[in-house]
C-alpha cells in the first residue's frame, strides 16, 4: 500500500500538475531559399539587424528559451561579437523604422544572448540558449534585435530564409543596402509553458500528501 500512494504521488506531482510543458514554434518552412544576413554576409561595423515576427503565429504566452536557424550550408560564421535581443513591439511587419531602430524595441526589451562567433557553424541547426523571454502574442508583435560588432570578411554561411516575400509571417530592416525587406530567416523558438493544475488535480494531491503524512504517524 505505502508504493502505491507513494507511486500515486510521483504521478500527480509530475504528470497531473503538468507543470513544464515544452515545444518549439517554427515561423516559415526550412528548405524554401538560404540568405546569408547577418550571420556569413560582410557589410559594416556595428551592423544591426531586425526581424518582427508576427503575432498570429503564436496561440499563447510562451517563455522562449531557446532561438533556432536552420543551416544546410556548411559553412563557417562570420566572425564578430553578436548579441541578440528580444521585446514585444508595436511595430507592424513590414512596418519597422530603418532610421530609429532603436524606436522598433518594445519597452520589455531583454537581452536574450551574446558572444563571440567564428569557426564552423553547426548544422543542420544553430541553436542560441539564452536567457528565458516571457513573450505574450495578445501584446504586440515579436521582434528580434541583432548587432554585430568587430565583423570579419564572408564566410560564405547562408541560412534557410524566404526570399522576396514572406506573406505577413515576418519581415526585417537593417542598417546596411536597402534597410527593408518583407522577408527573413527561417526561425524556430523552443519554449516551456508552465502548466495550471486543475481542481481535481489539486484534490489528489491534498489526497496524496495526507496519505504520506498518515503513513509517517504511524512509522513513528
Amino acid at each position: 500500500m505505502r508504493t502505491i500512494i507513494k507511486a500515486l504521488l510521483v504521478t500527480v506531482c509530475l504528470g497531473g500538475l503538468g507543470l513544464l510543458q515544452a515545444g518549439v514554434i517554427v515561423i516559415g518552412v526550412p528548405g524554401a531559399a538560404t540568405n546569408c544576413i547577418p550571420f556569413g554576409c560582410n557589410f559594416i561595423a556595428g551592423t544591426v539587424y531586425q526581424q518582427v515576427y508576427a503575432s498570429s503565429s503564436f496561440s499563447e504566452p510562451i517563455t522562449i528559451s531557446d532561438i533556432v536557424f536552420y543551416n544546410r550550408s556548411g559553412a563557417s560564421f562570420r566572425s564578430g561579437d553578436y548579441t541578440l535581443s528580444l521585446s514585444t513591439t508595436s511595430k507592424l511587419v513590414d512596418g519597422l523604422d530603418t532610421v530609429n531602430f532603436d524606436s522598433n524595441l518594445g519597452p520589455d526589451n531583454q537581452l536574450f544572448w551574446s558572444g563571440p562567433l567564428s569557426g564552423p557553424a553547426p548544422a543542420p541547426e544553430v541553436v542560441f540558449l539564452g536567457a528565458p523571454f516571457g513573450y505574450d502574442p495578445a501584446l504586440g508583435n515579436l521582434l528580434l534585435d541583432l548587432r554585430v560588432s568587430n565583423g570579419g570578411p564572408d564566410s560564405g554561411l547562408y541560412l534557410d530564409a524566404y526570399s522576396g516575400d514572406a506573406a505577413g509571417l515576418f519581415s526585417r530592416a537593417h542598417n546596411f543596402g536597402g534597410g527593408f525587406e518583407g522577408y527573413g530567416l527561417v526561425t524556430g523558438f523552443s519554449y516551456g509553458e508552465a502548466g495550471i493544475p486543475e481542481p481535481a488535480t489539486l484534490s489528489l494531491l491534498g489526497l496524496g500528501l495526507a496519505a504520506l503524512a498518515f503513513l509517517r504517524r504511524r512509522r513513528k
